[in-house]
């Protein structure tokens, strides 16, 4: 292939050199399409400039020979080799719609940007956020499918793509009535696996397994009031911004008025179980988990994510917006304004935290 120099103007021949290549190194099509399609055109100059060497170095030596092809990239310095992981300060993890919708309100992604990353069928939206102590990546995502085991399976997608210091399931759970009220928003100080039991003659005998997170984050939770911090003022302001955008699908309460909503904020127990809970009984499910530390919300995904963060050391938080009280009738107004409610208070979690600061929790 005869060189030439890379010029400002290289986002169409970049994909067409891809493309070219794709169809000569079929062990490569996935990389090159996953990591790069999406995000090729908005490339700065210097990554396309490389990316664009890399393609030629490859074209020319040793298309299917791996050992000249790691080394064709070490050669042009890319940092995005097959071997190699994208990296992340922070990934936050949604199940559904309206939670993936809420993070996207709260840090400011447009509701219909595309993907920057895709990778197995899930998207990864990249979004750089200064704070006071320090600039940080943040990708948000979003699963698709309900249960602790399609969590689990998500989540080995997840850390096969990226290298993350800190891991936070966003979203949506249902809470005890007596406790909370919609829209409020639980931090997990533990997770509780309430699915877990054992089967006897005599009756059913829960064997829950507990979660911790780790303990810097338990103690930088607790001095974290976001009420004191603008919260409410940052959530009235987003959730007035998405109701006057008027964007299709998204859910709101009918006699919600944005300048009187102010959600509380809750630390406790999260249960989590592959159950949907709609029998109205969530207060005593909770009290079944044990006498003390009752939970005050119930979700599907916690323990599955809990697991996979802590068998890939990675560090995790639990952070869900009450949408409803597992009632046999369950409207799902709230759910859009529960998730917002969560992915503001993270917001300014990660503003006022010194967990991230400097580059290393603290």
């Amino acid at each position: 292939m005869a060189s030439r120099v890379p010029t400002n103007d290289d986002g169409v021949i970049l994909l067409e050199l891809l493309r070219h290549f794709g169809r000569g190194d079929p062990d490569l099509t996935e990389l090159i399409f996953s990591d790069l399609f999406w995000s090729a055109i908005r490339l700065e100059d210097t990554q396309r400039n490389r990316i664009l060497a890399r393609a030629a170095v490859l074209m020319q030596y040793g298309r299917n020979d791996r050992e000249i092809r790691d080394g064709a990239y070490a050669a042009v310095g890319d940092p995005m080799r097959p071997e190699g992981k994208r990296k992340a300060d922070l990934l936050v993890v949604t199940v559904k719609a309206p939670e993936l919708d809420g993070a996207r309100a709260a840090f400011g992604i447009a509701q219909d940007a595309p993907p920057d990353h895709s990778a197995r069928g899930a998207g990864f939206w990249h979004v750089r956020r200064e704070t006071p102590t320090r600039s940080l990546d943040i990708v948000v995502t979003m699963n698709g499918l309900s249960t602790n085991a399609d969590m689990a399976a998500f989540l080995s997608t997840v850390f096969a793509e990226y290298d993350v210091r800190l891991c936070v399931l966003l979203g949506m759970a249902a809470g005890r009535e007596d406790q909370v009220v919609l829209g409020d928003v639980v931090i997990a100080d533990r997770v509780k696996d309430f699915g877990r039991k054992v089967l006897r003659p005599e009756g059913d005998e829960l064997e829950p397994r507990v979660f911790h997170p780790d303990r810097a984050i338990v103690r930088t939770n607790s001095n974290i009031q976001p009420q004191r911090m603008g919260w409410h003022e940052l959530v009235q302001t987003r959730l007035r911004e998405a109701m006057e955008a008027d964007i299709p699908g998204l859910r709101f309460p009918a006699a919600l008025d944005p300048a009187e909503f102010e959600p509380a904020f809750h630390r406790g127990t999260v249960l989590a179980s592959d159950q949907l809970v709609e029998d109205g009984r969530l207060s005593d499910h909770a009290a079944q988990a044990g006498e003390r530390r009752k939970p005050i919300a119930a979700e599907m995904e916690a323990a599955g994510f809990a697991t996979v963060c802590e068998e890939n050391s990675v560090l995790w938080l639990v952070i869900r917006g009450i949408a409803d009280f597992g009632q046999p009738v369950r409207s799902k107004e709230w759910q859009f304004v529960a998730s917002l409610s969560a992915a503001t208070a993270l917001v300014l979690w990660i503003d006022r935290s010194t967990y991230l600061a400097d580059g290393k929790s603290t």
